[in-house]
């Protein structure tokens, strides 16, 4: 395959170099406003137009230089672009297609460099990539993805104080002991928790089906501090862990934000002091509530979708 520099397929421009904090946030799609971001096209915010300057036109490529470092996306809408943003105006007509094919090329060159060390700024430019671009580019599926409403969307939700309410953990959960010890499978399917806390909770896998338990459903760790994990599919819990089997509908997002809660009182639990089943039952855990003082579930649900990452949750 024949290589050549991106500053041969490509004009290369630094952007508006703006600071965010000089920028006047706008609610809906405007002007995008392009940071050295690897989420959401490298989009932070939309904004209103900044002293009359144009914002670049659609269909270039954008490239972190610093911060995420070479994160490349093709930007859809007009931008504006933060510091340490190289934009890319391709010298022959390129489609959409092609660019992103280009942006994967540019991004798997991250190895190169570093965010505090070894930055992109000079050797950019200098960069190889395919000068031809191979056939699969053209065959392969690409999904559609709406990020200007997910960036919208991700508007965190304020956690308000006043609105949180303790209520008792054995009134929510029907909670159980685990079954025995189990012996780790190498053919094995099923999940054994354990009182690890490493891999949400789960030692290894086992081909028995004895003590075996449905999720979705929480698991405790009795020793090494009590942590909490959600388990989604059945599982097998050993004698060192807890099982929290949910009198409401547990989903995914309620799930993590509720072990996300739990996992704040293990400073309680140590060794010494291990989080036992009675001392679980007699616990309360403090949750945002409705009007009507009833656990707000869909509070949690949406606040949960809307954290940093979840999108990546699957």
């Amino acid at each position: 395959m024949q290589l050549c520099k991106i500053s041969e397929l490509f004009n290369i421009e630094y952007g508006h170099k703006f600071d965010m904090n000089k920028m006047t946030l706008n609610n809906k799609p405007g002007i995008a406003f392009v940071s050295r971001s690897a989420k959401n096209n490298g989009i932070s915010a939309f904004v209103k137009k900044y002293n009359n300057i144009d914002p670049l036109p659609a269909g270039m490529i954008t490239v972190a230089l610093g911060g995420a470092i070479l994160a490349s996306f093709v930007q859809d809408i007009p931008f504006y672009t933060a510091q340490n943003i190289a934009v890319l105006n391709p010298r022959v007509t390129l489609t959409r297609r092609e660019k992103l094919f280009y942006c994967l090329c540019i991004t798997k060159n991250k190895f190169r460099y570093s965010a505090f060390g070894r930055e992109a700024n000079r050797t950019f430019k200098d960069i190889l990539v395919p000068k031809e671009i191979p056939k699969w580019v053209y065959e392969t599926k690409i999904p559609k993805f709406n990020f200007t409403k997910k960036l919208i969307d991700e508007k965190p939700l304020k956690l308000r104080p006043a609105a949180w309410k303790k209520f008792r953990i054995s009134d929510l959960f029907e909670l159980q002991n685990g079954k025995g010890l189990f012996k780790v499978d190498k053919n094995g399917t099923i999940p054994i928790v354990t009182s690890t806390i490493e891999n949400n909770g789960i030692i290894g896998l086992t081909s028995t089906t004895k003590g075996k338990s449905n999720g979705p459903a929480i698991t405790i760790s009795i020793r090494g501090g009590g942590n909490a994990f959600l388990q989604e599919k059945t599982f097998i819990p050993s004698l060192n862990a807890l099982v929290l089997k949910p009198k409401f509908e547990l989903t995914k997002h309620i799930g993590l934000f509720l072990c996300v809660i739990l996992n704040m009182d293990c400073f309680k639990f140590s060794y010494g002091r291990i989080r036992t089943l009675g001392r679980v039952k007699s616990s309360n855990i403090k949750l945002p509530v409705t009007l009507k003082g009833r656990p707000d579930w869909q509070f949690m649900e949406e606040y949960m979708k809307r954290v940093p990452g979840s999108g990546s949750l699957t």
